[in-house]
């Protein structure tokens, strides 16, 4: 009686063993999903950032090329198709930096639902460690029982090795 609460407590530890690292793998996974969803919002809050500088710079030179004409004199309409050229090389550059930014966020959120998806695996696994350590557990006691079964007939034994088979 006693191998069998040994086996059955070891089972048990195996068994919990398993199962805890599973929930573990996965609450870790979970941390790092969010850590990629928080890169992700940060990355896209710095494009906001970053295009609305580059807006400002805009603004800025144009203003700065619009006050150096007029001091010279020149007649400030030729320049409307430079200056709607430069508003469109600005706009295109703030694009850019959307564009990328937005491939950044989504790689990053990518990632998070791996790690998600890691995470589930890993708990999903845990439990069929955990069957199996139930099972590793108790299979010396039923190949035993087994074996038992089979070479023992009414009581008497019929394995080639009884004195009477000889």
């Amino acid at each position: 009686m006693l191998p069998l609460i040994i086996m059955g407590v070891g089972a048990a530890l195996g068994a919990a063993g398993a199962l805890s690292s599973g929930v573990a793998n996965q609450r870790q996974a979970n941390s790092e999903a969010a850590l990629y969803e928080a890169q992700a919002a940060a990355r896209l809050q710095k494009a906001e950032f970053d295009a609305e500088t580059a807006r400002r710079k805009f603004v800025r030179e144009a203003g700065t090329v619009v006050a150096r004409a007029a001091s010279t004199g020149i007649d400030m309409g030729g320049f409307g198709d430079v200056r709607a050229d430069d508003a469109s090389e600005a706009a295109l550059e703030r694009a850019a930096i959307r564009w990328s930014s937005q491939n950044e966020a989504r790689m990053l959120r990518y990632q998070a639902e791996s790690a998600v998806r890691r995470g589930k695996d890993a708990r999903t696994a845990s439990y069929f460690q955990a069957a199996g350590a139930v099972v590793n557990a108790f299979s010396p006691m039923a190949r035993s029982a087994y074996a038992g079964a089979k070479g023992v007939a009414g009581g008497v034994s019929v394995s080639d090795n009884s004195p009477g088979m000889k």
